[in-house]
């Protein structure tokens, strides 16, 4: 499996690839350390570093090629399965020419979805090459994978779905309502246990409408003195007057007038901790691939606003779990932030569906067995491992 850094098995495929393991010989590529990956990735797989890089430069992305090609040709794999865009287009290319049987890409999301013009052709493009070179793709939402298909990536009966959507499903185990998680977050930010917390979790940047969130907030925090907002996350830059600036430097003049209840505590190691804390989700992306966090929030019992986009369309059942308001659509994502934060019956009835979906559709295990026999199927085999 070829990925662009370590941080995409970690944070996807930790279970599922050991579990993989049991019954195949598993390869882990990626640009970095071995020590870099999760224990359980470590104990049960291998590793080959690669030197892919993340931003485009076509010169290290030859030599990647080739190096990706003669590492295929070399190990004689049966299968190489690809995540993240450029793994994916380098990847599938290179298994395609070194003779690999079974090529597969998984897709998380399209960087072009809003882009325009000449980059999001170009990017579209790239991705229908990716496509062409693998023998099966997987998409993580239903949505999305009906997106490809208008837009001429991959003809939607190529693509599959596990399950009900995401990549790696929930883990129940770690993400539900703690009281204790709630109090100690909350004694952690100085926030009072009555107060009304609205959280955004993930990164901090344009695209995930960070701007649209601190000016809904900025309207209804007035009217609302209970409100508070806790924006998680790595800050990831903003620009401001053609600059390049922190998302943070951006929003503080909106939201100077609430200081005191804004907290922006950073990356967070402990998610499910600052969700049990929480009394909504919002995320009001410009683009998602399936929206992993709504459904740890929801495992959680809490509701979410998501922005009405393929990916979060799959991840909230509207007015059943959470709210859809239109993208870049700041009023209508202020009313619909009042519209919980006033009504705490209506809060509780969407997070106790949103905890019961995940339960019965969502959990780790779920797609964690239908990876498995996915590939099982994919590889048309039985177990394969080296010889002792």
């Amino acid at each position: 499996m070829v990925a662009t850094v370590p941080y995409t098995f970690n944070m996807f495929l930790a279970s599922h690839l050991p579990a993989l393991a049991r019954l195949h010989d598993v390869t882990l590529l990626a640009n970095g350390s071995v020590e870099e990956f999760d224990p359980a990735l470590r104990e049960r797989c291998d590793f080959i570093p690669i030197g892919i890089a993340r931003e485009v430069s076509p010169r290290s992305d030859l030599r990647t090629l080739v190096e990706l090609r003669n590492h295929f040709r070399r190990e004689a794999f049966d299968a190489v399965l690809t995540m993240t865009p450029k793994a994916g287009l380098l990847g599938m290319v290179s298994a395609r020419v070194a003779g690999i049987p079974t090529r597969i890409h998984w897709f998380t999301g399209q960087v072009w979805a809003t882009r325009r013009g000449l980059a999001r052709r170009t990017l579209r493009t790239l991705d229908g090459v990716t496509a062409g070179c693998a023998t099966g793709l997987l998409a993580d939402s239903p949505s999305q994978r009906a997106f490809l298909a208008h837009e001429g990536v991959a003809a939607e009966a190529r693509v599959t779905v596990l399950g009900d959507g995401s990549v790696c499903g929930v883990d129940t185990r770690r993400f539900k309502p703690d009281r204790s998680a709630r109090q100690a977050v909350r004694r952690r930010l100085r926030i009072d246990d009555d107060a009304v917390v609205a959280l955004f979790l993930g990164r901090m940047n344009a695209e995930k409408g960070i701007p649209e969130l601190a000016s809904a907030f900025a309207r209804i925090a007035g009217a609302s003195p209970t409100l508070h907002l806790v924006l998680a996350g790595p800050d990831e830059g903003g620009r401001e007057g053609g600059r390049e600036g922190t998302m943070r430097g951006r929003i503080e003049p909106i939201l100077a007038p609430f200081a005191g209840r804004v907290h922006m505590p950073g990356l967070v190691r402990d998610p499910e901790a600052f969700m049990a804390a929480a009394d909504l989700l919002v995320l009001p992306s410009h683009r998602e691939g399936f929206g992993l966090s709504v459904l740890e929030a929801a495992a959680c019992g809490i509701p979410a606003i998501g922005t009405d986009i393929y990916g979060l369309t799959d991840a909230i059942v509207r007015g059943e779990t959470g709210l859809l308001v239109p993208v870049r659509d700041e009023a209508a994502l202020a009313e619909a932030m009042r519209t919980l934060v006033d009504d705490r019956i209506l809060r509780d009835r969407l997070g106790t569906a949103g905890r019961a979906r995940v339960l019965e559709r969502f959990t780790r295990a779920r797609l964690e067995q239908a990876f498995i026999a996915y590939m099982t199927d994919a590889l048309g085999s039985g177990p394969v491992h080296s010889p002792a």
